[in-house]
């Protein structure tokens, strides 16, 4: 595999203070990466500076080659970058499809092929049959299914994913496992945040583990579930038994 992100030496300041401090990583091409830490580790901060939603106080993000580094978000999103929130908000009065469609005017500037590649999204993700149905009236899982499906309409070389399995229960987050390996299948690289500690050391090859702003572990699943360091700042003991 080859480096396709790499991020270095990224700092990101806020009232003086770090959120992001000298962080640097490097993400393979088609591998899935997790990215774990406790809330106010500063992981979603680094989603925000590598999508372009927050600007470097120092530091460089390199993409496929070419300094990305203080983009705004919609040109990082056209060079191939896509990412989820935290909190799902779609557009209550809009259709499922006309959800996704938003994702894929990235690259489909007419309507009619827009809505082709929403459908063939749609599918893939397993919404069709909802395609109709005002987002709004979606269950959570497939509130979340569909912010999924509208990052991944924009045709992502990277998607990022923020909590997407949060508030889930176990039987969807089985499924959800499922399709981001599907997705990884396909050819797009993924940067997995989440907390649910089952589900990220069973799909991620490789983890980063922050702190205070400060990446102070990677390494295989295995390896960093026995990680002294790792098991002080966020696991806890019984993370060293898996």
């Amino acid at each position: 595999m080859s480096c396709l992100l790499e991020v270095q030496n990224a700092t990101k300041l806020f009232g003086g203070l770090p959120a992001v401090n000298n962080v640097s990583l490097q993400v393979q091409e088609h591998e899935i990466l997790g990215m774990i830490g406790p809330n106010g580790a500063g992981k979603t901060t680094l989603f925000n500076l590598i999508a372009g939603y927050h600007s470097l106080s120092s530091g460089e993000i390199i993409f496929d080659g070419g300094n990305i580094s203080n983009l705004v978000p919609a040109k990082i999103c056209k060079l191939g970058i896509a990412r989820t929130f935290q909190v799902v908000k779609p557009f209550g009065d809009m259709t499922v499809i006309e959800n996704a469609m938003i994702g894929s005017f990235c690259r489909h500037k007419q309507a009619g092929e827009a809505c082709k590649k929403a459908l063939q999204v749609l599918e893939f993700i397993g919404l069709s049959h909802l395609r109709d149905t005002p987002a709004k009236s979606l269950t959570i899982a497939d509130r979340k299914r569909l912010e999924f499906a509208r990052a991944l309409a924009t045709e992502p070389k990277i998607l990022m994913l923020d909590e997407v399995m949060a508030g889930l229960r176990p039987s969807e987050v089985d499924e959800t496992l499922v399709l981001i390996r599907k997705v990884r299948d396909s050819g797009i690289t993924i940067i997995l945040v989440e907390h649910i500690m089952r589900a990220i050391m069973s799909i991620c090859e490789r983890l980063i583990v922050l702190d205070h702003g400060e990446l102070i572990a990677q390494g295989a699943p295995t390896e960093i579930a026995r990680d002294p360091v790792v098991i002080e700042a966020y696991l806890g003991k019984e993370a060293s038994h898996v």
